[in-house]
Protein backbone atom coordinates (compact mmCIF):
# COMPACT_ATOMS: atom_id res chain seq x y z
CA UNK A 1 0.00 0.00 0.00
CA UNK A 2 2.62 2.35 0.60
CA UNK A 3 4.27 1.60 -2.29
CA UNK A 4 1.58 1.94 -4.59
CA UNK A 5 0.77 5.46 -3.15
CA UNK A 6 4.17 6.72 -3.04
CA UNK A 7 4.54 6.02 -6.82
CA UNK A 8 0.59 7.84 -7.20
CA UNK A 9 1.25 10.70 -5.08
CA UNK A 10 4.66 11.26 -7.52
CA UNK A 11 2.60 11.24 -10.57
CA UNK A 12 0.16 13.62 -8.87
CA UNK A 13 2.88 15.74 -8.09
CA UNK A 14 4.46 15.69 -11.21
CA UNK A 15 0.96 16.23 -13.15
CA UNK A 16 0.56 19.59 -11.43
CA UNK A 17 -2.83 18.52 -9.30
CA UNK A 18 -5.08 18.98 -12.66
CA UNK A 19 -8.07 20.63 -12.27
CA UNK A 20 -9.75 17.85 -14.23
CA UNK A 21 -9.49 15.18 -11.34
CA UNK A 22 -6.66 16.47 -9.28
CA UNK A 23 -9.29 16.23 -6.05
CA UNK A 24 -10.46 13.09 -6.80
CA UNK A 25 -6.92 11.34 -7.12
CA UNK A 26 -6.29 13.38 -3.97
CA UNK A 27 -9.19 11.91 -1.98
CA UNK A 28 -8.47 8.79 -3.24
CA UNK A 29 -4.87 8.44 -1.46
CA UNK A 30 -5.67 10.03 1.56
CA UNK A 31 -8.24 7.05 1.82
CA UNK A 32 -5.63 4.59 0.94
CA UNK A 33 -3.80 6.20 3.88
CA UNK A 34 -6.45 5.78 6.33
CA UNK A 35 -7.28 2.46 5.88
CA UNK A 36 -3.97 1.07 8.49
CA UNK A 37 -5.35 3.26 11.14
CA UNK A 38 -8.97 3.15 10.81
CA UNK A 39 -9.07 -1.18 10.19
CA UNK A 40 -6.67 -1.08 13.85
CA UNK A 41 -9.39 1.39 15.38
CA UNK A 42 -11.99 -0.75 14.13
CA UNK A 43 -11.13 -4.08 15.61
CA UNK A 44 -9.71 -2.25 18.67
CA UNK A 45 -12.14 0.05 19.38
CA UNK A 46 -9.82 2.28 20.88
CA UNK A 47 -8.04 4.83 18.68
CA UNK A 48 -5.65 5.40 22.09
CA UNK A 49 -4.31 1.79 21.12
CA UNK A 50 -3.36 2.73 17.49
CA UNK A 51 0.37 3.44 17.82
CA UNK A 52 0.79 0.42 19.95
CA UNK A 53 -0.27 -1.98 16.85
CA UNK A 54 1.20 -0.19 14.03
CA UNK A 55 4.26 1.17 16.10
CA UNK A 56 6.00 4.93 16.40
CA UNK A 57 7.06 5.11 13.26
CA UNK A 58 4.70 3.64 10.70
CA UNK A 59 1.91 6.27 13.02
CA UNK A 60 4.61 8.80 11.66
CA UNK A 61 5.09 7.72 8.59
CA UNK A 62 0.96 7.53 7.56
CA UNK A 63 0.42 11.25 8.88
CA UNK A 64 3.30 12.72 7.25
CA UNK A 65 2.67 11.28 4.35
CA UNK A 66 -1.03 12.60 4.11
CA UNK A 67 0.28 16.13 5.63
CA UNK A 68 2.69 16.14 3.52
CA UNK A 69 0.55 15.63 0.13
CA UNK A 70 -1.90 18.34 1.30
CA UNK A 71 1.07 20.58 1.97
CA UNK A 72 1.86 19.78 -2.10
CA UNK A 73 -1.87 20.09 -3.13
CA UNK A 74 -2.19 23.48 -1.41
CA UNK A 75 1.37 24.70 -2.29
CA UNK A 76 0.49 24.38 -5.74
CA UNK A 77 -2.88 25.66 -5.66
CA UNK A 78 -1.86 28.39 -3.74
CA UNK A 79 -0.07 29.98 -6.94
CA UNK A 80 -3.76 30.08 -8.76
CA UNK A 81 -6.02 32.43 -6.96
CA UNK A 82 -8.87 31.37 -10.20
CA UNK A 83 -8.14 27.98 -7.92
CA UNK A 84 -8.76 28.73 -4.87
CA UNK A 85 -11.52 31.36 -5.53
CA UNK A 86 -12.98 28.18 -7.29
CA UNK A 87 -13.25 26.13 -4.53
CA UNK A 88 -12.31 28.38 -1.67
CA UNK A 89 -14.11 26.04 0.52
CA UNK A 90 -12.15 22.70 0.06
CA UNK A 91 -8.75 24.65 0.17
CA UNK A 92 -9.72 25.87 3.79
CA UNK A 93 -10.54 22.53 4.98
CA UNK A 94 -7.39 20.65 3.18
CA UNK A 95 -5.21 23.28 4.70
CA UNK A 96 -6.51 23.04 8.17
CA UNK A 97 -6.75 18.90 7.42
CA UNK A 98 -3.35 19.25 6.63
CA UNK A 99 -2.32 20.58 9.71
CA UNK A 100 -3.75 18.53 11.99
CA UNK A 101 -2.14 15.45 10.04
CA UNK A 102 1.22 16.76 10.70
CA UNK A 103 0.77 17.72 14.08
CA UNK A 104 -0.54 14.78 15.07
CA UNK A 105 2.89 12.82 13.39
CA UNK A 106 4.90 15.56 15.69
CA UNK A 107 2.80 14.35 18.84
CA UNK A 108 3.50 10.78 18.46
CA UNK A 109 6.51 10.52 19.91
CA UNK A 110 6.81 12.28 23.73
CA UNK A 111 9.55 14.86 24.14
CA UNK A 112 12.42 13.93 25.98
CA UNK A 113 11.83 15.51 29.35
CA UNK A 114 15.14 17.15 31.34
CA UNK A 115 15.19 14.45 34.04
CA UNK A 116 14.25 10.78 34.35
CA UNK A 117 14.88 9.60 30.96
CA UNK A 118 17.81 7.56 29.68
CA UNK A 119 19.52 8.62 26.73
CA UNK A 120 21.65 6.17 24.55
CA UNK A 121 23.74 9.17 23.54
CA UNK A 122 26.43 11.40 24.91
CA UNK A 123 25.79 14.21 22.09
CA UNK A 124 24.16 17.25 23.57
CA UNK A 125 22.61 18.09 20.00
CA UNK A 126 20.44 15.36 19.61
CA UNK A 127 19.03 15.36 23.65
CA UNK A 128 18.27 18.95 22.46
CA UNK A 129 16.38 18.03 19.41
CA UNK A 130 14.68 15.01 21.30
CA UNK A 131 13.45 17.61 24.40
CA UNK A 132 12.08 19.65 21.70
CA UNK A 133 10.30 16.54 20.04
CA UNK A 134 12.37 16.79 17.09
CA UNK A 135 13.37 13.12 16.24
CA UNK A 136 14.13 13.16 12.22
CA UNK A 137 14.52 15.92 9.42
CA UNK A 138 10.69 14.65 9.04
CA UNK A 139 9.89 16.63 12.04
CA UNK A 140 11.99 19.71 10.82
CA UNK A 141 10.07 19.58 7.56
CA UNK A 142 6.42 18.55 9.39
CA UNK A 143 7.09 21.91 11.61
CA UNK A 144 8.03 24.17 8.79
CA UNK A 145 5.34 22.79 5.86
CA UNK A 146 2.16 23.04 8.88
CA UNK A 147 3.72 26.43 9.51
CA UNK A 148 3.41 27.64 6.05
CA UNK A 149 -0.20 26.27 5.75
CA UNK A 150 -1.30 28.24 8.87
CA UNK A 151 -0.24 31.40 6.89
CA UNK A 152 -1.66 30.22 3.66
CA UNK A 153 -4.73 29.78 5.74
CA UNK A 154 -4.42 33.32 6.63
CA UNK A 155 -4.43 34.95 3.71
CA UNK A 156 -7.28 32.87 1.80
CA UNK A 157 -9.81 33.09 4.81
CA UNK A 158 -10.54 36.82 4.45
CA UNK A 159 -13.47 37.96 6.23
CA UNK A 160 -14.64 34.32 6.98
CA UNK A 161 -13.01 34.43 10.51
CA UNK A 162 -16.68 32.58 12.08
CA UNK A 163 -16.94 29.70 9.71
CA UNK A 164 -13.43 28.58 10.71
CA UNK A 165 -12.96 30.38 14.51
CA UNK A 166 -12.02 26.80 15.88
CA UNK A 167 -8.94 26.62 14.18
CA UNK A 168 -6.50 28.88 15.72
CA UNK A 169 -4.02 29.29 12.49
CA UNK A 170 -1.87 32.34 13.99
CA UNK A 171 -1.34 30.82 17.66
CA UNK A 172 -0.74 27.17 15.91
CA UNK A 173 1.86 28.70 13.16
CA UNK A 174 3.44 30.74 15.80
CA UNK A 175 4.25 28.08 18.02
CA UNK A 176 5.27 25.66 15.22
CA UNK A 177 7.57 27.67 13.70
CA UNK A 178 9.36 29.17 16.65
CA UNK A 179 10.02 25.47 17.33
CA UNK A 180 11.45 25.32 13.91
CA UNK A 181 13.52 28.31 14.61
CA UNK A 182 14.73 28.01 18.13
CA UNK A 183 16.07 24.48 16.55
CA UNK A 184 18.06 26.05 13.43
CA UNK A 185 19.36 28.72 15.94
CA UNK A 186 19.80 26.31 19.05
CA UNK A 187 20.83 23.07 18.25
CA UNK A 188 20.99 22.83 14.24
CA UNK A 189 22.86 25.67 13.85
CA UNK A 190 25.33 25.87 10.63
CA UNK A 191 23.61 22.32 9.84
CA UNK A 192 22.51 23.54 6.69
CA UNK A 193 19.03 24.43 7.87
CA UNK A 194 18.02 28.18 7.03
CA UNK A 195 15.58 29.85 8.97
CA UNK A 196 14.79 32.96 6.13
CA UNK A 197 11.10 31.82 5.29
CA UNK A 198 10.32 30.46 8.56
CA UNK A 199 11.17 34.06 10.41
CA UNK A 200 8.97 36.12 7.32
CA UNK A 201 6.34 33.96 7.73
CA UNK A 202 6.34 34.35 11.73
CA UNK A 203 5.98 37.98 11.60
CA UNK A 204 2.34 37.60 9.72
CA UNK A 205 1.20 36.57 12.74
CA UNK A 206 2.15 39.29 15.23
Amino acid sequence: MLDYTFYEENRLVDDDFPVTNGKERLHKLLVHLDKPQKLVSEVLESHHMVVDILGAELTECLLWRKGALLYMYCSCINKDQSRISGDKDSFLQFLIDGVNYLQGMLKVRVPLKDEGNEVSTNDNTTVQLLQKGIFSDTHMLALMYAGEMCYWFNQARGMESEKYGSFQASVTGRRLLNTYIDAIKGPLKNKGWNSERAEELLKSFS
